[in-house]
């Protein structure tokens, strides 16, 4: 008794369907990253208008301090914007014959999850009454 065997003609054996898979993989992935760094490029200009703003803000805070309170600070986040955190860092400003009237401020706005970082600068100087 000899049997007979029918082969099918149609369809795809498992080496064929890894094969497919595989590159399919391997020409999937650098699109994949590509695709990635223009969606991180399209978010960045708007990470940067929120950290200006939030900077802005910021500044304007610190400016109406008093000029013994204006001090370092941070990082603290923004309770509102949980991944971007603000830093006020004040140094003295070199080149004025009375370092203790002057203070140069920069506030420090950062994004955590982009890597943007936004700073603005100003001065503050003892306000003096005038009579």
């Amino acid at each position: 008794m000899f049997r007979t065997f029918i082969r099918r003609t149609s369809g795809f054996t498992i080496i064929e369907l890894i094969a497919v898979i595989v590159v399919l993989g391997v020409c999937l992935a650098p699109i994949g990253v590509m695709f990635y760094n223009v969606l991180s490029q399209y978010a960045k200009p708007e990470s940067i208008q929120i950290a200006t703003a939030l900077a802005e803000g910021e500044m304007e805070r610190v400016a109406g301090l008093s000029f013994t309170d204006v001090a370092n600070e941070g990082p603290t986040n923004f309770s509102n914007f949980p991944n971007y955190n603000y830093r006020v860092i004040v140094s003295t400003l070199a080149g004025q014959p009375d370092t203790t009237q002057y203070k140069k401020v920069e506030v420090r706005v950062a994004n955590s999850s982009l890597g943007t970082t936004v700073s603005l600068f100003t001065i503050v100087t003892i306000k003096q009454k005038v009579s």
